[in-house]
């Protein structure tokens, strides 16, 4: 839960500052995608409800809901609007690092950078009673064993 925080703590010093990182930073929040594959979502196959990610890395694609992103977002998925492509890896970073509740927290000895959104992701999928399986399937993860990484990582703050 104090991941879950943290999180929601970045996003709300996020949103009256920096609404376009903060839409950004949401869908991460939301969905649990890498931030490769929110690039990846621009101008995307869209059936009814649902789009599907083609993953970044060696993962499965995966069925994302629109109802589960931001409205404003959803034009970017449809490709309606590129903004988001001009938010550089480097700036959603500088607008982290200005969140106090996120620049103590670390994973082992590394700083959590924007991962700790899928972090968040698959531990409140897990605390919500899905098994292992399940959250791979939801989030595109071949392997169980990365899942377990994610899950029973220790986020903690120095």
């Amino acid at each position: 839960q104090e991941i879950d925080i943290a999180c929601l703590q970045v996003l709300y010093n996020l949103q009256a500052k920096r609404s376009h990182c903060y839409t950004f930073m949401k869908v991460l929040y939301d969905t649990g995608l890498r931030y490769n594959d929110v690039l990846l979502c621009f101008n995307t196959y869209v059936s009814g409800d649902s789009f599907i990610v083609q993953p970044s890395k060696y993962n499965n694609a995966r069925v994302i809901s629109l109802s589960s992103i931001p409205v404003i977002f959803q034009e970017f998925v449809k490709g309606y609007d590129s903004l988001y492509f001009r938010i550089s890896y480097q700036s959603l970073i500088r607008s982290l690092s200005q969140c106090s509740s996120y620049s103590t927290l670390k994973i082992g000895k590394k700083s959590v950078l924007l991962h700790l959104f899928r972090h968040n992701y698959m531990k409140k999928l897990f605390l919500a009673g899905k098994s292992l399986s399940e959250i791979a399937l939801i989030t595109g993860e071949k392997h169980i064993s990365s899942v377990n990484s994610y899950v029973f990582s220790s986020i903690y703050t120095k």
